[in-house]
Order: structure tokens, then C-alpha cells, then sequence
């Protein structure tokens, strides 16, 4: 007999009924609470949250998909529940059926709000992907009437239509003014930022809604705020959302509007809902963040603490709670590999405040119940939805080279966050200046115009990390060193930059790391170095102190004076080999593009170049075709004369477009960290790739792109 997916997981290998009969039918949200909610009480929760939540659930529609809002200052002990319903799940018909109930009679337009959902042409069921019901759970009250929180599609004309027609049924008097504030608010939007969700607050006092606006940048929110109006200080709400952009990898604006007489009035209180990518035991920015909020009297550490052990899964196997009989039912339907859980995450952290004034913190938990891959099967995904800037080019391209180029770039592009920083690599922080830098100034040989604009972006939030002493680092939270402080002030020079202050301190901070002898120290100052990193003063740092090939290669265009005949005494049987990377094609190509062009270093440029036909041959007869090594072999022999090697060249090219993966490239940028005590590497550091995919797409695309000119200024199209 086949198994289904939960007898293969539970222990007891329990039967199937056969009659359907038999199975319970959930009766209210009370019958998940137990996987639902947190098993024990916490700095977090207290035993009367659990219970006011518990007997709440059993009013509620049996939809196991929930968040809990916690607040964070010291001594704050509400809790607040959300419940979400999700369009795709087919679940609107319950949650109409709820907002019918008498219980909600309170409320005009309520019952047609709720008769709309149901009727699957209407325009709240045809557009509104998901809804929340909240709830406020003051300590010693009745539960607050829900707040409706309405998602909104990011096309303009239909947002605006679930918008009338939402605030028409539910808001009263006031829903005239509400619709044109609102309507006013979408048109705003002309630089990729959209509503995406509106607020019914209902179960507040005083009547406004709230939207919800996505995709804002730090060049333009203080722009959109004074395009609808909004009443308090434009510049000061704008430097704190920037702020909030540090850690996050995106951010979303709440905004409340409230009718005043003949006109509604954007209130001076915001929210800013933080968001980050992965959980917080892939991405120590939860942490850093809600430390930095303990700082400033905004978290308690031990509600820190009771947040980073709240993720997690529960399986049948891993309780004793005997598990949901309509789930061992449903399990009967799903693929082999797909198993029962309840899943619980950290959703995101929100401030919220007047510029200038008080903030508060809290924190969001969502639990539900998934259908989930093995863990084998899981992995980090770009995030979705179209890139925030769609124009590469006007023109069309030929298939091959031309495609990979473009769908690589748009690749990077979308997968841009709103603070203009990328993240890459698990160390087990994840780089962000570092891997930035690199990222736009390779993303720039695309000669893409909306490229430009992601690269000033980049640019303009890694002005606002530099350091005191003119460098950057790996990541914000990392001592500065010269390695990432070399990229930056490349992609500060390729945007005309390089007469700026900033330039300027960052060139003076790469001098301080150069040797007598031109040689280029990734890190100089150690007592620095080892506060940040936690570590003893006293500990040896002699192995990130040296000078190192592949730091002095990345900034020996910055630095020719001094650099270029440290490369040419240290080159090897036609290669150099790095300190932080396993593989030589990257120092190899870095040496190589800083020499080119100069007659006193042709022979050594040309040794190199046949070093790389040699191993761009090697790695297509390997087994492990690396795209990294190969777009550096591809980007030494576009140096200089492309003649003598042209074979190689096609070929190279041909493996990368062969290598490509929908729009992208597998990591393989093989980097690693030796101890800091350890001056010779022996092979056996551990090695760390570019999880995302990032970096490598950013070098592909870069070399084919430097391929494709070269090879047309040669005559030779593709």
C-alpha cells in the first residue's frame, strides 16, 4: 500500500480512514492553536496572553495561518493576533462567513463587504490576493473589534478601484474624502514604488486608514511624502526610513490618513516595517538589528533572546499532540516529497513614531501550517516580482550572448535591495559593501542605462556607510579594509566620482594600507579589527596583516605607482595566487587588466594570457566547470590582443552561455578565510561561496560583455 506523506513521517504509521465521515472537521482557529502558538511562556508572552488568545481563537475561522505582534521596550506585554487569508488558499468564503455573524453586526457595510468576497466576480475577490483580520489585546479588556488590512495589486487603475470600493462599504461619511486621499497617494507613485495595502482600522479609536507603500528608495521617499501631503517633517521621516534600510533588506512605509473637515490629513506618525530575506539563523542582521534597538532602550535583551528561539517547524513526529485529522487527510493529495508542518517565522520588525519624537519597536511572529519540501530541496530564492527597474535597452538583440547579458543583468537588478546594497556570501556574516562595490562596478560594463541607476544607487548608500577614517568593510558592522575600500572607490571613479571627498579619504585610507614595497594589506589597524570581531587584542592578526597579491591586484589601478612592479616581481610560472581566494583565474585577471596597455610589462601580461587559454581548456575537460574562474580567464585574454587566443575566447563564451541557469549563474566564487594567525595557505581553509549567486552572475555578465565588444571592434560578431 502506498504511503502517504504523513505515515511516512509519523512514528505510529497511523491508517487512513477510509469512510470520510470520520474525520473531524475543524471548527474554529482553536483547533491549530496548539501548533500555532508558542508552547511555553516567554519574556515575550506571558500565560494571560496565551489564554486571551486562546479563547479568542475559538471565535475565529478555522484558517491555520496566524501572526502574533509583540512590543519589544521592557515591561510592554501586549500581545496582538492577526489572522491571514490568503485568496489562492480558497478561504474567503469562511472569512465572509465570519464578518456575517452577528457578533460584527456593529459595523455598516460589513455584511456587503463580506457578500463581495464571496462572489468570485467582484472586484474585492478578483483583486485582493490576501487579507488580515487584527486584533488588539490590551491587558484587563475585551478584544478590539478586527482592523480589515487589505493587499492591493501593484497596477495603479486596479488598486485604486479595490481601494473605492473597500473604503466606500466600510468607511461612512467619510469615505468620500478617504477615496481621494487614497486615489492620491497611488497617482504619487512615478519611481517603482507602489501602495501595496490598505488599512481599515475598525477596531480603532478615531477614523483613518492606514496604506501601506512598497518599494520606496532613499532617493525618493522624502519626494513621495511631500507629493501627498504628508504633515509632518518630509526630510526628517525621510532620513529615518534610510536609516531603517541599513540591516533590512527591504523596508515598507505605513502611512495614516485621516479625515479633517473637508480635507484628510497625512498624519505625522509612521511605521516602518523591516524586512529581511532569510530567518535569523542564516542572517545575523535580526540580531544586529535588535541590538542596536536594546541600545536604544527600544527591545529588552530578554525579549531578544525569546524572539531568536521562536523559528522553527513542528512535525507530527515531533510532538505529542496527536496532529490534525483534516491534515492527515489532505496529506493523501500532495506529492511524495512534501510533508505536514507547522512553520513559524519571524516576519518582521516594525518602528513606528513621529521624526523626531518617541518610537516604539515590535516584532512580528507568523505560524501556519505548509506543505514543505525536504530541507535537501530548499534554498534561498531571489526575491520575486519584477526588477525595480525594467528598461535594459530599446533596441532588439540577437539570441546568445546578447540574451545571457541582458537576463543575467536583469537578475541583479531585481535582486537589488531598497537600500542599494546586495548581499552575498555566509562567513557567517553576510557581505554587503564588499560585495556591493563589486557587484555595480562589474554590472556597469553592461553599458545598460538602468544599470547606471542601480550603480549610483549602490553608490549613494555606501557614501552614507563610509567610515570615519575614509574606508569601507566586508559589511556594514566589519572594521574597514583595503580590499572592499579598493572596489568602492572603483565604482566611485567609473561614476566620475573620483573628485569627491569621499574619494579622497578612501584613497588616503587605501595609502596607509600600501607597503614600502607597493604590496597591499587587507587590514592594518588590528586592535580594531579584533574589537569588532570579539576577539583579543593580543591575538596574532599576522596573517591578515601581510600584504596580500589579490588585495594589491584589485587596487593596483589605484594605485600605479606603487603596485604595478609589486605584481611583476610576485608573478609565477605566468599566474599570481591569492590569500582569500581558492583558485588563481581572479588575482590572475585583477594583475592582468592593471598591467595591460603598459610595453615595460607586455611579456608578463602575455605570459598570463596563455596561462589562462591554458586553463579556460582545462576547466571546460573538468568536471567542474567553474563560471567564476572562467569569466576571470575570459576578462585576462579581452586585455590585450584577442589574436593569438581567439579559440579560447569562443569557447569560453560558449561554456558560460551553457552554464547559465534560467537568468543566472550557480555560485562559484570560491572565497576563503584563512585564520588571521596564518601567513601561508595550505589548501585546507575553509572555502565559502556566493550562496545567491550573486557575485559570479555579476563577473559573468561582466566578462561576456567585455567578450562581445571586443570581439566586434575584431571583426567578429557572435
Amino acid at each position: 500500500m502506498k504511503l502517504t506523506s504523513f505515515q511516512r513521517m509519523s512514528s505510529g504509521g497511523m491508517a487512513v480512514p477510509h469512510n470520510a465521515n470520520h474525520w473531524h472537521v475543524p471548527l474554529s482557529l482553536a483547533d491549530y492553536c496548539p501548533f500555532l502558538l508558542p508552547d511555553t511562556e516567554s519574556a515575550l508572552i506571558s500565560p494571560h496572553s496565551l489564554r486571551t488568545i486562546s479563547s479568542l481563537s475559538e471565535t475565529l475561522p478555522p484558517v491555520p495561518r496566524i501572526a502574533l505582534e509583540f512590543r519589544l521596550r521592557d515591561g510592554e506585554t501586549q500581545v496582538d493576533l492577526q489572522q491571514q487569508f490568503r485568496r489562492n488558499d480558497g478561504v474567503y468564503p469562511q472569512l465572509a462567513h465570519y464578518l456575517s455573524s452577528p457578533a460584527l453586526s456593529g459595523v455598516d457595510g460589513l455584511e456587503h463587504f463580506a457578500n463581495e468576497l464571496s462572489d468570485v466576480s467582484s472586484v474585492l475577490s478578483r483583486h485582493v490576493d490576501e487579507i488580515f483580520l487584527e486584533f488588539d489585546l490590551p491587558f484587563g479588556r475585551e478584544p478590539s473589534f478586527p482592523s480589515i488590512f487589505l493587499s492591493l495589486p501593484d497596477d495603479p487603475a486596479t488598486a485604486r478601484e479595490v481601494a473605492a470600493r473597500a473604503i466606500n462599504l466600510l468607511s461612512g461619511q467619510a469615505s468620500s474624502n478617504l477615496q481621494t486621499a487614497v486615489d492620491h497617494c497611488i497617482g504619487t507613485c512615478k519611481n517603482g514604488e507602489f501602495v501595496s495595502g490598505l488599512g481599515l482600522m475598525l477596531g480603532r479609536t478615531g477614523d483613518f486608514v492606514r496604506i501601506n507603500v512598497k518599494r520606496l528608495l532613499p532617493s525618493t521617499v522624502e519626494c513621495y511624502l511631500a507629493g501627498i501631503g504628508y504633515s509632518g517633517n518630509c526630510r526628517a521621516a525621510a532620513e529615518q526610513f534610510t536609516a531603517s534600510l541599513t540591516n533590512a533588506d527591504r523596508v515598507t512605509l505605513a502611512l495614516d490618513l485621516k479625515p479633517q473637515s473637508d480635507t484628510v490629513q497625512v498624519l505625522p506618525r509612521i511605521g516602518m516595517e523591516c524586512f529581511f530575506d532569510e530567518q535569523p539563523d542564516a542572517d545575523p542582521l535580526w540580531e544586529q538589528t535588535l541590538s542596536e534597538l536594546c541600545e536604544d532602550n527600544l527591545c529588552s535583551t530578554a525579549k531578544l533572546h525569546a524572539l531568536m528561539a521562536l523559528p522553527g517547524e513542528t512535525l507530527p513526529i515531533s510532538t505529542e499532540t496527536p496532529w490534525p485529522l483534516d491534515l492527515i487527510a489532505q496529506s493523501t493529495a500532495q506529492p511524495e516529497d512534501h510533508f505536514s508542518a507547522f512553520v513559524r517565522k519571524l516576519y518582521h520588525l516594525k518602528l513606528s513614531g513621529e521624526p523626531g519624537g518617541q518610537w516604539e519597536a515590535k516584532a512580528y511572529l507568523g505560524a501556519s501550517h505548509e506543505w514543505i519540501a525536504p530541507a535537501a530541496t530548499r534554498s534561498w530564492k531571489a526575491p520575486s516580482g519584477p526588477p525595480r527597474k525594467t528598461t535594459l535597452r530599446d533596441e532588439q538583440t540577437p539570441h546568445g550572448i546578447s540574451d545571457a547579458i541582458e537576463a543575467g543583468t536583469h537578475r541583479l537588478l531585481r535582486c537589488q535591495p531598497q537600500s542599494g546594497l546586495w548581499r552575498d556570501f555566509k562567513t557567517p556574516s553576510l557581505s554587503d559593501e564588499w560585495v556591493s562595490a563589486f557587484i555595480a562596478f562589474h554590472l556597469l560594463d553592461t553599458d545598460f542605462p538602468s544599470v547606471r541607476d542601480a550603480a549610483e544607487e549602490c553608490a549613494a548608500a555606501l557614501l552614507r556607510t563610509q567610515r570615519s577614517d575614509g574606508g569601507w568593510g566586508y559589511w556594514i558592522h566589519q572594521a574597514p579594509d583595503a580590499d572592499s575600500t579598493a572596489w568602492v572607490l572603483h565604482l566611485l571613479k567609473r561614476l566620475h566620482l573620483e573628485h569627491s571627498e569621499a574619494f579622497k579619504n578612501g584613497m588616503n585610507f587605501l595609502r596607509r594600507h600600501t607597503s614600502e614595497n607597493g604590496g597591499v594589506r587587507t587590514y592594518a589597524d588590528h586592535v580594531q579589527l579584533s574589537t569588532r570581531m570579539g576577539m583579543a587584542v593580543d591575538e596574532s592578526f599576522g596573517g591578515w596583516e601581510q600584504t596580500h597579491i589579490c588585495v594589491t591586484a584589485a587596487a593596483a589601478p589605484l594605485l600605479p605607482d606603487t603596485s604595478l612592479v609589486f605584481l611583476r616581481r610576485l608573478q609565477r610560472n605566468g599566474h599570481w595566487s591569492g590569500y582569500w581566494w581558492h583558485g588563481d583565474a581572479y588575482p590572475t585577471a585583477m594583475a592582468v587588466s592593471a598591467l595591460a596597455g603598459r610595453s615595460e610589462y607586455a611579456d608578463i601580461v602575455s605570459a598570463a594570457q596563455r596561462w589562462a587559454a591554458a586553463s579556460i581548456l582545462e576547466i571546460g575537460n573538468s568536471k567542474e566547470r567553474n563560471a567564476f574562474d572562467l569569466a576571470f580567464c575570459l576578462k585576462a585574454l579581452c586585455a590585450a590582443d584577442l589574436h593569438h587566443h581567439s579559440q579560447q575566447i569562443h569557447f569560453a563564451i560558449e561554456l558560460l552561455l551553457h552554464l547559465q541557469i534560467e537568468d543566472g549563474w550557480l555560485p562559484a566564487a570560491r572565497m576563503r578565510i584563512p585564520l588571521p594567525s596564518t601567513i601561508v595557505c595550505n589548501g585546507n581553509e575553509r572555502v565559502h561561496l556566493d550562496y545567491r549567486g550573486n557575485f559570479t552572475t555579476a563577473a559573468v555578465v561582466s566578462a561576456l560583455a567585455i567578450a562581445q565588444r571586443a570581439l566586434q571592434q575584431q571583426g567578429n560578431s557572435l
